[in-house]
């Protein structure tokens, strides 16, 4: 099997892969959430498809890709760029996961105030 690119030779093949991950590589970017796959914060990729590791046994992946969120984050120049759905807070009050306010800062906004 393959980690984030890296050939690894597990010991226990019926280990969970989500603890094999976890305790034997130090890959804690899988979380250990409900143990039952319906949280999804155990989602690493096999083979380009997001499965939850907690249901998965470290020998159904012997011949396969796996990829952590460890692995999804590169610092080369050609992925240094922001992601679909990503936009840097470059306004002081923008907040992550907002809108940006579309009005000019010299123009009034005519929505309603939230203040009384």
């Amino acid at each position: 099997m393959k980690v984030n690119g890296v050939t690894v030779h597990p010991r226990d093949p019926e280990a969970r892969l989500l603890d094999y991950l976890r305790d034997d590589l130090g890959l804690t970017g899988a979380k250990e959430g409900c143990g039952m796959g319906e949280c999804g914060s155990c989602t690493v990729l096999v083979d380009g498809v997001p499965v939850c590791s907690c249901l998965v046994l470290v020998e159904q992946t012997e011949d396969a890709e796996v990829t952590t969120v460890e692995g999804l984050t590169t610092t080369t120049a050609e992925t240094d760029r922001t992601w679909p759905g990503e936009q840097p807070v470059n306004r002081l009050g923008d907040r992550p996961g907002e809108q940006p306010d579309d009005q000019p800062d010299d123009q009034p906004d005519d929505r309603p105030s939230e203040r009384p």
